[in-house]
């Protein structure tokens, strides 16, 4: 199909559209995903993978989901080439901090991020979906192309293991 045949057909869809609406949204997805490092290259091979898919989009979908989709395999494909290892830093960190309260948010993020870098793909993306993108789990479910309530016991079974990773970091949980 010609390019141009395939941008009449899409009129409604143009990249440009798609890219505009859609470019935070991933963008927050991978770096929450795979760091900052590699979210630009990760952001354009997303893009470039969607406009080479374009004229295979379904338009009974939604758009964002089917992007959203897309972010999360090349994701995932960067993870499975790349298999970086996160190293956790050590429980005294509330030593090194001082008394201001930007200064451990930061560091309470800080380990948040790490612990999350510490789990599995699949949970991250899950717990990032859930609590950083706030998806309801129909929505996940639908991206994931799983049932709702398999997201919801995953869900379950990811946040136990990125308590038990902040533990190690040495954050506790007030019960």
């Amino acid at each position: 199909m010609s390019i141009n045949r395939m941008k009449e057909e899409h009129a409604p869809l143009s990249f440009e559209q798609i890219y505009q609406s859609e470019n935070g949204r991933i963008r927050r997805l991978l770096y929450q995903m795979v760091g900052q490092d590699d979210v630009d290259d990760l952001v354009q091979e997303t893009f470039s993978r969607c406009w080479l898919a374009l004229d295979g989009f379904d338009r009974r979908c939604a758009i964002g989901s089917w992007v959203y989709q897309v972010a999360l395999n090349v994701a995932r494909d960067h993870w499975r080439r790349v298999k970086r290892k996160w190293w956790l830093i050590s429980s005294d960190v509330e030593s090194a901090c001082s008394e201001n309260n930007n200064e451990m948010r930061t560091v309470e993020r800080d380990l948040l991020r790490r612990a999350l870098m510490a789990l599995s793909f699949k949970d991250r993306y899950l717990i990032v979906m859930f609590y950083i993108e706030e998806m309801d789990t129909k929505e996940i479910s639908l991206i994931l192309e799983i049932p709702a309530g398999t997201v919801k016991s995953r869900l379950f079974a990811a946040r136990k293991k990125l308590k038990k990773k902040l533990s190690q970091l040495g954050v506790s949980f007030d019960e």
